[in-house]
């Protein structure tokens, strides 16, 4: 097995047809199918069914898919970390996103930046938080902008922005301009599962035992459901800014539901002259005082 029949093997799955794959690779299809077919010889089981309108991946074919990607995204990475530049003003920076990160992204910083170091390249990779540390603990990443609270062990990081929780609701339900944690007592609540534990936490300082109408995955999610009259969705406050104008808002008067956009990174990631220029940036400070 080879790093190319790798490649091949992904080229084909996404493609769902050789004679695609094959086009896209800039090659003749009986090289293509020849190495597929040395590959599942060396592996001894079928990644593919074929048929008259393409291929399709089986069960093994799937499973194997999970870790192709995995590879081919570390030696990417360990490309990227040898072509890099020692004066760290070319290269590329593989950062990861979080969904809610668009919307609070330092603009004014970023094109600082750019202007800058113009030569730089950005790769983006965007998942949930777990998956975004997952890759930056993996060194598929360099840094990554994620919502507190998450673990940070073995973390560095500083602060962008805060933001306010916030409870939205249906335009038939509304809301005073401000809530306290004992207010939301008996209020059907719609519960982001990211913050779940958070809240949970909070509630039973509070000797409250809440009413979860939702849980769900997505921010977005839970927007959608409280704008249906599903209850009161709990989110932050640039979340909140995507409901539609009928929604009631209201602040959540509690700190400690107050989330923090932050910048991430591995202490010994600063030792790539391109990671530090480009934290210094972000941050406005030097490497000594960062939170570690």
């Amino acid at each position: 097995m080879n790093l190319k029949q790798i490649t091949y093997f992904l080229a084909v799955a996404e493609a769902g047809q050789m004679t695609a794959a094959a086009k896209q690779l800039h090659m003749a299809q009986p090289p293509l199918s020849y190495q597929l077919k040395a590959l599942e010889d060396e592996l001894g089981v079928r990644l593919f069914e074929r048929g008259s309108r393409g291929v399709r991946l089986t069960g093994s074919g799937q499973q194997f898919m999970t870790y192709a990607q995995q590879i081919v995204e570390t030696v990417a990475a360990a490309e990227n970390a040898a072509r890099r530049s020692g004066e760290g003003e070319i290269g590329t920076l593989a950062l990861g996103l979080t969904s809610s990160a668009g919307d609070v992204l330092p603009k004014q910083k970023l094109q600082a930046f750019n202007r800058r170091y113009p030569q730089v390249e950005f790769a983006l990779y965007e998942d949930n938080t777990y998956g975004i540390l997952d890759k930056l603990r993996r060194n598929i990443l360099d840094l990554a902008i994620v919502r507190t609270p998450f673990n940070d062990d073995g973390l560095a990081s500083c602060r962008l922005s805060s933001d306010h929780m916030i409870a939205v609701a249906a335009a038939s339900q509304p809301l005073p301009a401000t809530l306290t944690i004992p207010d939301l007592k008996q209020q059907p609540l719609i519960v982001y599962r990211r913050f779940s534990s958070l809240f949970k936490t909070t509630f039973a300082e509070y000797g409250i035992t809440p009413i979860i109408a939702v849980l769900c995955d997505d921010a977005r999610t839970a927007l959608h459901w409280a704008q249906m009259g599903m209850g009161v969705a709990l989110v932050p406050a640039t979340m909140a800014a995507l409901a539609s104008q009928q929604s009631h808002l209201a602040v959540i008067d509690y700190e400690p539901w107050v989330t923090h956009m932050t910048l991430v990174w591995q202490p010994e990631a600063l030792h790539n002259p391109l990671v530090a220029r480009f934290v210094g940036q972000l941050s406005g400070g030097e490497s000594e005082k960062y939170s570690k």
